[in-house]
Parts: structure tokens; sequence; C-alpha cells
């Protein structure tokens, strides 16, 4: 059972890295969209307060993700890869959402089973 299929199962999920957190990234990188003068208030009008939505971030080591490469990522050199990760992050901890997990997803040069990572969304939600 992958990570994708399990979620539906177990809660209401919404993916969306390109709307909100991925433009933190991707908008200041690549377009200059400037999503720090529009992002929060997005946030403040539909997300901020409601104690029932969750910001999970999963993400694993540059390393490990380069090793992964398929050749489609924006970034496939080490310091790059290194730079999304930690405007990620940065992305996360600006979000007005107060509930925020992150989850590294791998140990060394292997993803972490799906089952163990559902468990630890599952355990937090349910707190």
């Amino acid at each position: 059972l992958s990570l994708h299929d399990a979620l539906p199962i177990c809660f209401p999920v919404t993916i969306g890295r390109s709307v909100d957190i991925g433009e933190y990234v991707y908008g200041t990188l690549y377009r200059d969209s400037q999503p720090e003068t529009w992002i929060p208030q997005l946030e403040e009008s539909f997300l901020y307060d409601d104690d029932d939505v969750y910001l999970v971030f999963l993400y694993a080591d540059a390393e490990f993700l380069l090793q992964q490469e398929d050749g489609l990522s924006y970034s496939a050199k080490l310091e790059d890869k290194r730079q999304e990760i930690a405007k990620f992050h940065a992305a996360i901890e600006s979000s007005k959402i107060n509930n925020k997990l992150k989850i590294k997803v791998n140990n060394g040069n292997k993803y972490t089973d799906a089952s163990d990572i559902l468990s630890i969304v599952e355990r937090v939600i349910s707190e």
C-alpha cells in the first residue's frame, strides 16, 4: 500500500504544493511572484485559524533526493537542492497555519516505509 493510496482511507487530505508553500520556494527562485505579499493573506482567509487544518511537510536529504533524480526536477545540483529544501523549511515556518508537521522520509539512502510515515501523521492528528 503506497502512502498516496493509504491517506484517503484514514482522513481527508488536500495536497497542493504549488499554490501555497511551493510558491514561497519556486515563486522566489524562478518567477519573482513576491509570495510573501499575498500568501499570508490567502492563508488568513482560508486556513490559519482552523484547528482541523494540518500542514504536513515531507522532506528528505538533498543527497538522497539527488540519488533518486529522474531529470525532471528544478534543481539537479547539490547546492541548489539544499537551497530549495531550506526554502521549503522556511516557508513552512512562516506559514500562518497553526498545526505543522515535518517528516523526514529517508533514512540514509532508503525511503522510510509509507506505513511509518502514515502512523506519524495519524498520531499527531489524533492528539
